[in-house]
């Protein structure tokens, strides 16, 4: 199944896979464990909320820097 770039726009070859670039983030807290010995964690952490998919090409020649990667955080 071929899959259309979300960067160049341009439609990929069948069997080509894409490599998937973050966009968004959102941090989270969830429910809270009791371990072992009885202490109380409350896990926290980030989840994907949108990724773009992009052919080979684009992946390599342009630069994904932290500032483009996951660049909205949402609250």
């Amino acid at each position: 199944m071929s899959f259309k770039c979300q960067v160049c726009g341009k439609a990929q070859e069948p069997r080509e896979k894409p490599k998937k670039v973050v966009t968004q983030i959102r941090s989270v807290q969830y429910p809270y464990v009791k371990d072992v010995s009885g202490n109380i964690r409350i896990p926290s952490g980030y989840e994907t909320v949108k990724e773009i998919n992009c052919c080979q090409n684009c992946y390599s020649t342009r630069v994904f820097q932290e500032s483009y990667v996951a660049c909205k955080v949402l609250e």
